[in-house]
Protein backbone atom coordinates (compact mmCIF):
# COMPACT_ATOMS: atom_id res chain seq x y z
CA UNK A 1 0.00 0.00 0.00
CA UNK A 2 1.12 3.05 -0.89
CA UNK A 3 2.40 5.50 1.70
CA UNK A 4 1.63 9.00 1.66
CA UNK A 5 3.45 11.88 3.80
CA UNK A 6 1.17 14.86 5.70
CA UNK A 7 2.05 17.78 4.73
CA UNK A 8 0.80 21.46 5.43
CA UNK A 9 -1.95 22.21 3.57
CA UNK A 10 -4.31 25.48 3.67
CA UNK A 11 -7.18 26.14 2.54
CA UNK A 12 -9.89 29.11 1.80
CA UNK A 13 -12.64 28.75 4.58
CA UNK A 14 -15.39 28.44 2.26
CA UNK A 15 -13.57 26.01 0.10
CA UNK A 16 -13.22 23.70 2.78
CA UNK A 17 -16.84 24.31 4.34
CA UNK A 18 -18.19 23.34 1.02
CA UNK A 19 -15.89 19.94 0.64
CA UNK A 20 -16.95 19.35 4.28
CA UNK A 21 -20.92 19.54 3.85
CA UNK A 22 -21.08 18.33 -0.01
CA UNK A 23 -18.51 15.68 -0.07
CA UNK A 24 -18.35 14.77 3.67
CA UNK A 25 -14.40 15.74 4.13
CA UNK A 26 -13.80 17.36 7.40
CA UNK A 27 -9.56 17.70 7.42
CA UNK A 28 -7.79 19.49 4.76
CA UNK A 29 -5.55 16.15 4.54
CA UNK A 30 -8.58 14.65 3.26
CA UNK A 31 -9.52 17.79 0.93
CA UNK A 32 -6.08 17.56 -0.49
CA UNK A 33 -6.65 13.90 -1.37
CA UNK A 34 -9.97 14.49 -2.47
CA UNK A 35 -8.93 17.03 -5.40
CA UNK A 36 -5.93 15.45 -6.38
CA UNK A 37 -7.87 12.33 -7.18
CA UNK A 38 -10.59 14.95 -8.90
CA UNK A 39 -7.33 16.30 -11.11
CA UNK A 40 -5.87 12.75 -12.30
CA UNK A 41 -9.39 11.43 -12.90
CA UNK A 42 -9.94 14.76 -15.07
CA UNK A 43 -6.38 14.77 -16.73
CA UNK A 44 -7.36 10.75 -17.47
CA UNK A 45 -10.95 12.43 -19.52
CA UNK A 46 -8.76 15.26 -21.08
CA UNK A 47 -6.08 12.82 -22.49
CA UNK A 48 -9.37 10.09 -23.82
CA UNK A 49 -11.24 13.31 -25.15
CA UNK A 50 -8.05 14.66 -27.33
CA UNK A 51 -7.46 11.43 -28.67
CA UNK A 52 -11.49 11.39 -29.97
CA UNK A 53 -10.91 14.42 -31.30
CA UNK A 54 -8.19 14.29 -33.05
CA UNK A 55 -7.58 15.27 -36.63
CA UNK A 56 -6.36 11.99 -37.79
CA UNK A 57 -8.30 8.68 -37.76
CA UNK A 58 -6.97 5.51 -37.12
CA UNK A 59 -7.71 4.28 -40.42
CA UNK A 60 -5.86 6.98 -41.90
CA UNK A 61 -2.63 5.94 -39.48
CA UNK A 62 -2.96 2.19 -41.02
CA UNK A 63 -2.83 4.12 -44.54
CA UNK A 64 0.47 5.27 -43.58
CA UNK A 65 2.95 2.61 -45.45
CA UNK A 66 6.19 2.26 -43.28
CA UNK A 67 9.32 4.45 -44.15
CA UNK A 68 11.62 2.49 -46.82
CA UNK A 69 14.83 1.05 -46.40
CA UNK A 70 16.46 3.94 -48.93
CA UNK A 71 14.83 6.37 -46.46
CA UNK A 72 16.22 4.68 -43.40
CA UNK A 73 19.55 4.44 -44.84
CA UNK A 74 19.24 8.56 -46.11
CA UNK A 75 18.20 9.08 -42.06
CA UNK A 76 21.65 7.34 -41.29
CA UNK A 77 23.42 9.52 -44.16
CA UNK A 78 22.33 12.32 -43.32
CA UNK A 79 22.89 12.56 -39.71
CA UNK A 80 26.50 12.01 -40.36
CA UNK A 81 26.66 14.42 -42.25
CA UNK A 82 25.37 17.10 -39.81
CA UNK A 83 28.13 14.98 -37.42
CA UNK A 84 31.23 16.02 -39.55
CA UNK A 85 29.82 19.35 -40.21
CA UNK A 86 29.71 20.30 -36.26
CA UNK A 87 33.45 18.55 -36.25
CA UNK A 88 34.37 21.07 -38.85
CA UNK A 89 33.04 23.70 -36.96
CA UNK A 90 35.28 23.21 -34.57
CA UNK A 91 38.46 20.97 -35.42
CA UNK A 92 41.17 19.68 -33.06
CA UNK A 93 43.80 22.25 -32.63
CA UNK A 94 46.84 20.21 -33.52
CA UNK A 95 45.43 16.73 -35.57
CA UNK A 96 48.44 14.46 -36.30
CA UNK A 97 47.21 14.80 -40.15
CA UNK A 98 47.68 18.70 -39.91
CA UNK A 99 44.68 20.64 -39.68
CA UNK A 100 44.39 21.36 -43.82
CA UNK A 101 44.65 17.99 -44.25
CA UNK A 102 42.01 16.80 -41.62
CA UNK A 103 39.46 19.64 -42.83
CA UNK A 104 39.95 17.81 -46.51
CA UNK A 105 39.42 14.48 -45.08
CA UNK A 106 36.35 15.59 -43.33
CA UNK A 107 35.29 17.54 -46.85
CA UNK A 108 35.92 14.45 -49.03
CA UNK A 109 34.01 12.03 -46.38
CA UNK A 110 30.80 14.83 -46.49
CA UNK A 111 30.89 14.40 -50.55
CA UNK A 112 31.21 10.98 -50.76
CA UNK A 113 28.03 10.86 -48.57
CA UNK A 114 26.34 12.98 -50.58
CA UNK A 115 27.15 10.92 -53.07
CA UNK A 116 25.53 7.79 -51.25
CA UNK A 117 22.57 9.93 -51.42
CA UNK A 118 22.17 11.19 -54.72
CA UNK A 119 22.71 7.28 -56.04
CA UNK A 120 19.92 5.72 -54.19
Amino acid sequence: MAKTNPIGVRFRVDVLEYVKTEHGIDSPQKALVFYERFFVQHQVLAKDIKQVLRVEKPAEQEKKAPPKQSELKNSHILARIAEVEQEMKSPPKNPLIGLKMWLQVRQNEINDLKKKIENE
